[in-house]
């Protein structure tokens, strides 16, 4: 890019600047570039000069918290793959009470719908009478797989926030603010995938 130009029917082609954002995605809105019948689109929070981006997995409509959005296709691909084990960690207020056994369904997993589900790690934040916040880390991306872990062991979540993923942390980013991340973040999450994937020789 730095020495060649590429034509198309005369004209010179630019490559696009590639973009990392961090987004504070608010509940409510569809991780989706369309979506007839979303009300509100997380895209709507980005300004039109960074063209097209792709979120890094997905936060469903009613969690909120950590988006990462890119235009580079093989990062996201690579940090969206199971393989690479990637670190999502969420704060999760759910009705219910805590029960030690129910650390058995997050730690060793469980099966929902036909699928493995399994978290990393569990913690109590808080517990109140009726209600526990959780501190719950996951390393794939299955859809709504959160909640339902939170559902088999017998809590219902009320409120999902994603604090982290991988290297990055929320911060104290307000609710539909976005920020570009640094080079060094920028490069710590393409180390990341450069290392051998999970269970690879």
């Amino acid at each position: 890019p730095e020495r060649d130009i590429v034509r198309f029917e005369g004209r010179p082609l630019q490559m696009a600047k590639k973009v990392c954002l961090l987004l504070h995605k608010p509940a409510g809105y569809t991780c989706s570039a369309q979506d007839e019948h979303a009300e509100r689109l997380v895209y709507e929070l980005l300004p039109e000069r960074f063209g097209r981006v792709y979120s890094v997995g997905r936060l469903d409509r009613d969690s909120e918290g950590l988006l990462l959005l890119t235009n580079e296709g093989e990062l996201a691909h690579r940090l969206s793959h199971p393989s690479h084990e990637v670190e999502k960690r969420y704060i999760a207020e759910c009705n219910g009470v805590f029960q030690p056994e129910m650390l058995k369904i997050f730690l060793d997993g469980c099966v929902d719908e036909g699928e493995f589900l399994r978290a990393q790690s569990v913690s109590v934040k808080q517990q109140r009478p009726t209600q526990v916040t959780l501190a719950i880390v996951l390393t794939e991306g299955k859809k709504r797989e959160l909640r339902r872990l939170c559902r088999q062991a017998g809590l219902e979540v009320v409120r999902l926030i994603r604090t982290g993923f991988a290297n990055l942390e929320l911060g104290a980013l307000p609710p539909g603010q976005w920020r570009e991340l640094s080079s060094t973040e920028r490069d710590a999450l393409r180390q990341i995938v450069r290392q051998p994937a999970a269970g690879r020789d």
